[in-house]
């Protein structure tokens, strides 16, 4: 059993994996990709963006993508403000989905094979 800090606990399907760099720079943008990994869009989006499964199912990439980016500014705001309803694990939360759909999106316009 390791002592916590060097690695992340074991989450359901996925292995342990190691922090690459001390730095809190590293150690954050190792905990979001992380969580980029443990991303399931019809899981986490309805809580995230507030709508029913069904409308996201409706959605296109393109659609998710501007409707985390509004809701990623507007709880950048909340933050900055200093306001009562602002969440750093809902902003975590819409930051790793960001992430995630963003790649998503870009693996899906990379083509595999030149023609």
């Amino acid at each position: 059993m390791s002592s916590g800090w060097l690695t992340f606990a074991q989450g359901k399907g996925s292995s342990a994996s190691p922090i690459s760099e001390a730095t809190p720079t590293g150690l954050l943008d190792a905990q979001l990709r992380h969580g980029e990994k443990d991303y399931q869009r019809m899981r986490d989006l309805p809580g995230l963006l507030h709508l029913f499964p069904g409308e996201v199912e409706a959605l296109d990439r393109k659609g998710i993508l501007n409707r985390l980016a509004l809701a990623l500014r507007a709880e950048r705001r909340r933050g900055r403000a200093n306001h009562w309803r602002y969440s750093l694990s809902r902003h975590i939360a819409l930051r790793q989905a960001f992430r995630s759909e963003a790649q998503l999106e870009m693996t899906a316009r990379t083509p595999l094979f030149r023609s």
